[in-house]
């Protein structure tokens, strides 16, 4: 698949503005993760500008690209799938934010819920590779140990399942198989 110029643009911004930033315990560049959800996007069909958003997704909250910004070079649609995604006030616990995407997952746009899978299924699937690697340091990397993160993936899990158009998809089941073999097994 060749890569449309808007996309290939949302690497480059991607690539620019976590240029700096690390996986969480690991050296892995932080790009690696919304490369990752595009990826996963992209060989399931998904629209460009899922795409896209899924590339841009953390770059309100963790980088210095502005809301004006990323409207101005990717448009209304993209915005509104990356401020979907995006947690508002990072000044909040944990916990308090945490809850609200669990809380909010009903009431999201269709494309935001496969965004929000895709970017939850990587971080679980990067926490497998990790623990084979680390074993239990891997819950020192995060600022909740394992008993809330075994919490939030749960409640996420919950979500999922009762999202039917989830149902039987390969990307759920990739979730699912990632949330036993780190919190079941």
């Amino acid at each position: 698949m060749i890569l449309s110029k808007k996309v290939q643009q949302a690497l480059n911004d991607t690539l620019v503005y976590h240029r700096h930033q690390k996986r969480k315990g690991t050296d892995i560049p932080y790009a690696a993760h919304p490369i990752s959800l595009a990826v996963l996007l992209i060989d399931g069909k998904f629209s460009e500008e899922m795409v896209i958003a899924a590339l841009l997704h953390d770059t309100i909250e963790d980088t210095s690209m502005t809301e004006e910004e990323l409207e101005a070079r990717y448009g209304s649609r993209v915005y509104e799938l990356v401020m979907a995604c995006t947690e508002k006030d990072q000044s909040e616990p944990w916990e308090k934010r945490k809850l609200h995407t669990i809380e909010k997952f009903n009431y999201l746009d269709e494309e935001v819920k496969w965004i929000l899978l895709v970017d939850k299924l990587h971080n679980l699937y990067s926490m497998v590779e990790q623990y084979k690697v680390v074993g239990d340091e891997l819950w020192r990397f995060f600022s909740r140990g394992y008993e809330k993160q075994k919490w939030y993936y749960s409640e996420l899990l919950k979500n999922f399942r009762a999202y039917k158009p989830f149902k039987n998809h390969d990307l759920f089941n990739r979730f699912e198989e990632c949330y036993k073999e780190l919190f079941e097994e």
